[in-house]
């Protein structure tokens, strides 16, 4: 397991962790030695500080799918944290595997639509369903209605 504490030269555009600095190398020397053959912004940080960025660079807002796309990914593998909807409440889970640390594709059935995004994998079920809620993919202007929210309307 690396040092989190160790440093390391980091790409601020793609998200990746490029190599380690070694001791006594100077930040310049190592950024130099990294961007021969690349022209992006490369910063020297902590492993702890380059993970958290992946990490935060991997998040995604919710966007709509289809039922059967929620349905293949909730038998692909084991899911995690599922939480079946009951008389058609929402359900959610999350795919087992990380995309990357404690970040995991989430996915959420609310109100006869479904959706998925990528965040922490800790991430309650009540959570989950407030961020679809929320997002500009769940409200957003110039969606077409679905029969179940015709039907409350009326």
């Amino acid at each position: 397991m690396k040092d989190l504490e160790a440093r390391c030269v980091y790409c601020t555009r793609t998200h990746r962790l490029l190599d380690d600095v070694d001791a006594g190398e100077l930040p310049e020397e190592a950024i130099a030695r990294c961007r021969e053959g690349a022209d992006d912004k490369l910063v020297v940080i902590s492993m702890q500080e380059a993970f958290k960025r992946q990490e935060n660079a991997a998040r995604t807002e919710p966007e709509e799918i289809s039922g059967e796309h929620f349905e293949e990914m909730l038998n692909i593998l084991p899911p995690r944290g599922w939480v079946p909807g009951a008389d058609g409440g929402a359900s959610s889970f999350k795919i087992s595997e990380p995309y990357i640390g404690n970040v995991h594709s989430i996915y959420a059935a609310l109100n006869g639509r479904y959706f998925t995004f990528r965040d922490d994998v800790s991430m309650p079920h009540a959570e989950i369903c407030a961020k679809v809620f929320h997002s500009e993919a769940y409200r957003g202007e110039g969606k077409e209605k679905t029969e179940n929210e015709e039907a409350r309307e009326r």
